[in-house]
């Protein structure tokens, strides 16, 4: 670890932020009809008019996730039931269990209307992350995966209240000739692109600020290295970094000589060599993420790093 006093934690004051936008994409209910195990159950067998199965009404606990495939990453599910008129209608509770979000609620109302081949769900409310949410969900027309089976890819796009107290950790390093930060609150980070060979030589992020404006941190460090860009899923979140500071390379002093980051689905890295030297590394508690990093740097590689977080 850093030494202690090389730590600072100066939290920003907190804020409410009444029309937050967030859009999730790319992921996938499955609605699992029949067999042991089946999602839903009807409760209330239908009338043969004035339609079919008029009035059959049954529960569900859907799930929610991203992706299609059997190792998919749970998001949330679909707790609530559907009824049947002309088309079936939907009211569900989607509660969420991906970590950043997990116990976070939308409350959804809508049909399905399955002749079209786009259809809406309204949100009309939430909690937690999504406080007073309201927005729609995209619906593409359902597909039977296997016998029993359909999946329907969502399109969740909303605005919600948030409350947030972002913190400033870090820097782990020494400081360099170029110090490098953000003029912008981050409140997202949408992903990092990390440019390293035997060395960590620089780093640039993009990110979405309190107001929800796209932005990039352009290139901090040196201009060598190959560039690897981790775009951050949908429920990826960045939890954690390390990395090893090496007193003496080539003639340059106290450089950042390795870099690691770890998310909430996998760890990237690490990037550069770890040859000796001071080894640091810092993680979030689970209600928190980094949002965004700061640090400084000499004229080839970074010489320190640290991060903003968000809770």
């Amino acid at each position: 670890m850093a030494n202690p006093s090389n730590l600072q934690m100066i939290p920003f004051r907190g804020s409410v932020l009444e029309n937050t936008e967030f859009n999730l994409h790319n992921l996938f209910l499955h609605q699992i009809i029949s067999g042991d195990d089946r999602n839903q159950a009807i409760l209330i067998d239908g009338k043969p008019t004035p339609s079919p199965n008029f009035g059959q009404t049954a529960v569900n606990d859907w799930a929610i996730y991203e992706g299609v495939g059997s190792d998919a990453t749970l998001v949330a599910r679909a707790q609530g039931m559907h009824m049947r008129a002309d088309s079936f209608y939907n009211s569900f509770i989607m509660v969420f269990k991906a970590e950043r979000f997990n116990g976070s609620t939308l409350e959804i109302m809508g049909a399905s209307l399955e002749e079209n081949s786009t259809n809406d769900w309204a949100i009309v409310g939430g909690t937690g992350v999504f406080a007073m949410a309201r927005g729609v969900i995209e619906r593409k027309t359902p597909e039977v995966v296997e016998t029993g089976k359909i999946v329907q890819e969502l399109s969740i796009n909303g605005f919600c209240r948030r409350k947030f107290v972002l913190t400033k950790l870090g820097p782990w390093g020494n400081q360099g000739s170029s110090t490098h930060d953000i003029q912008e609150k981050p409140g997202h980070l949408v992903s990092v692109t990390i440019f390293s060979g035997v060395i960590f030589d620089a780093i640039s992020f993009a990110y979405i600020d309190e107001n929800g404006t796209s932005r990039t941190s352009g290139r901090w460090g040196g201009f060598g290295g190959n560039s690897t860009v981790i775009q951050l899923g949908s429920s990826e979140f960045v939890k954690g970094l390390s990395g090893t500071i090496v007193a003496n390379y080539l003639g340059y002093l106290n450089i950042i000589s390795s870099f690691k980051l770890v998310t909430t689905a996998r760890t990237y890295g690490p990037f550069g060599t770890q040859i000796g030297g001071t080894s640091f590394e810092t993680s979030v508690p689970e209600d928190a993420t980094i949002v965004g990093f700061f640090g400084s740097s000499n004229q080839i590689y970074m010489t320190s790093i640290g991060v903003y977080t968000i809770s």
